[in-house]
């Protein structure tokens, strides 16, 4: 298939020849895929699954019909019959990137589709937050390997009178692939294609796969107190606990340690220091709240007592729009100071319910025992989405999941409300009633049970609108700028470039619709020398990963 972006050459220039790797939208699954990414291997029973060197199974990504690749590819070297297969450790990758993570296999048969072995962890990368890319981690129900996606093979002729070194092919972009409309931003953004819940079962088990991690009792706690949520008192003075904690820090003579090791040491001992005095503060905060405001109040009114003094000199000698910015920040100091004001009667009307010399430790102790509370809140409703989730797995995941049965799971966590203390910037805290934010995982789970659903059969998005549809698809047809997936001819570096010497095997980039997210939004390259590419040797191969 010709390229539509064609740089024309010179009779001078080098010929180049290179493939882009071009997901089919739509896709045509009334012919047979010769070519795909993601999905299972066809490879005849007798050749072993890659493996690392340590026993990590390498994921497939991608199998390639030699046939279809043009016969001057590669200076006209490397196979033409049979197929290539692409096997990558996509999660050392993320931080080892190395030869020995990548294997390309070299097959002259086709055999059945090969099932990953059953230590396969699961990877998707666009869903990292629910399964964790940085470290093995099987999800059951959620498939191990990327979605298959059959793709066409478009050669891509350009012409060069440079060195190799450095050079750059000429830019591809969705529309010049597709010849039709491409969405800008793609799949970026939590965009649910005007879909109010996940299609099938499989959908509603990644939703709940990413409320199962909201859940995690030490993510709970670290979020909830992250998000200002107390379990004790909480500090009326920032700005003076600050200072405290830096004149303290200073005074430590454990904390100007600098021989080899001294951050986790001085971490150690600057967070003793916070806990004391975080412990202090919490006596007589109720007091300190009241002296803050009065600080607080002051500034106010000193600015407005300035501006003010400005405007009253002014009248006569300063430009309108001089006078008008100085009585607009005299109106901003007034609307302070009325905060302010009414903060202190919040406050006023608020500590009056915990009066006495025992009213303020009455105070920490609920602040405590509410925080707690919310605390075991959140494992009462990890229980609840622990069983909810085992009852979809005992589902079919790709049957349709009705309205009642989805509502069914999504009233557990939507009417669920818990009450506790919330630090409240400007109110010194708050009583506040809330639920989780599940909302949150269901643009991640539409899209991927739509992306699942597309990928499936002809007919798997017949819930949608062709409006939807189409506007699906225009999403699927973006492309990482300037960074298709590729395979010979010259790399589309993100950062520095290729190995000087090696020819370019493969190059895959970052394709939200597949799952890959490589790096932060980079591409993975695969070289290898002509003269192991001419023997057709796939062994002693080159790769590296690029983000941004």
């Amino acid at each position: 298939m010709p390229f539509m972006g064609l740089l024309k050459r010179r009779p001078e220039d080098r010929q180049q020849v290179s493939v882009i790797l071009k997901r089919q939208v739509p896709i045509r699954f009334d012919e047979k895929a010769s070519s795909w990414l993601g999905g299972l291997p066809m490879m005849p029973e007798l050749v072993k699954w890659p493996r690392d060197v340590v026993g990590a199974p390498l994921h497939f990504v991608a199998q390639i019909s030699c046939a279809d690749l043009p016969a001057d590819l590669w200076n006209g070297q490397g196979p033409r019959t049979g197929w290539l297969l692409f096997f990558i450790e996509s999660i050392k990758f993320e931080d080892e990137a190395g030869s020995d993570l990548v294997r390309v296999l070299h097959i002259t048969k086709l055999g059945p589709e090969r099932e990953p072995p059953d230590d396969m962890p699961t990877v998707r990368h666009t869903m990292s937050d629910y399964i964790d890319y940085a470290k093995p981690n099987i999800r059951p129900g959620v498939p191990k390997l990327w979605r298959k996606w059959p793709i066409d093979l478009v050669t891509q002729t350009y012409g060069m009178d440079g060195d190799d070194e450095g050079f750059v092919p000429p830019s591809v972009s969705g529309e010049d692939l597709y010849s039709a409309p491409v969405s800008k931003r793609g799949f970026y953004g939590r965009n649910n294609f005007g879909i109010e819940r996940p299609l099938t079962w499989r959908g509603a088990l990644y939703y709940l796969e990413g409320v199962m991690r909201d859940l995690n009792a030490s993510d709970f706690k670290r979020n909830f107190v992250g998000l200002s949520g107390l379990l004790g008192a909480p500090e009326a003075d920032q700005n003076e606990f600050n200072e405290e904690l830096r004149q303290r820090i200073e005074a430590n003579p454990a904390c100007a340690d600098r021989d080899v090791g001294w951050g986790p040491r001085v971490g150690v001992v600057t967070e003793k220091i916070k806990s004391e005095l975080r412990a202090e503060r919490s006596k007589g905060w109720m007091k300190r709240s009241y002296v803050a405001l009065d600080k607080k109040l002051a500034r106010h009114e000193h600015w407005l007592a300035a501006y003010q003094a400005d405007i009253d000199a002014g009248l006569n000698t300063l430009e309108d729009k001089v006078l008008k910015r100085l009585e607009e920040k005299a109106k901003d100091q007034l609307k302070l100071i009325e905060e302010t004001n009414e903060t202190r009667a919040y406050l006023d009307e608020l500590f009056a319910s915990y009066p006495g010399a025992d009213g303020e430790q009455k105070f920490n102790a609920e602040i405590k025992a509410m925080g707690e509370a919310h605390l075991a809140w959140g494992e009462e409703m990890a229980a609840r989405a622990k069983s909810c989730l085992k009852n979809v797995r005992s589902k079919n995941l790709d049957d349709p999941i009705s309205t009642t049965d989805w509502q069914s799971i999504r009233e557990q966590f939507s009417e669920a409300k818990s009450v506790f203390w919330l630090k409240a910037e400007s109110r010194v805290l708050a009583k506040v009633e809330r639920g989780l934010s599940t909302d949150l995982h269901l643009p991640m789970a539409i899209r991927e049970d739509l992306l699942d659903l597309y990928t499936r059969d002809a007919n798997g998005l017949q819930a949608l609108s062709q409006e939807q549809r189409d506007a699906f698809e225009h999403r699927l047809r973006y492309i990482e700028e300037n960074l298709p997936h590729r395979i010979g001819g010259h790399a589309n570096p993100v950062q520095g470039g290729t190995m000087p010497g090696h020819q370019l095997v493969i190059q895959l980039a970052t394709d939200k619709p597949m799952g890959w997210m490589w790096g932060d939004v980079g591409a993975i390259y695969v070289m290898m020398k002509p003269k192991d590419l001419k023997s057709m040797r796939f062994k002693n191969l080159y790769a590296t990963l690029e983000g941004h």
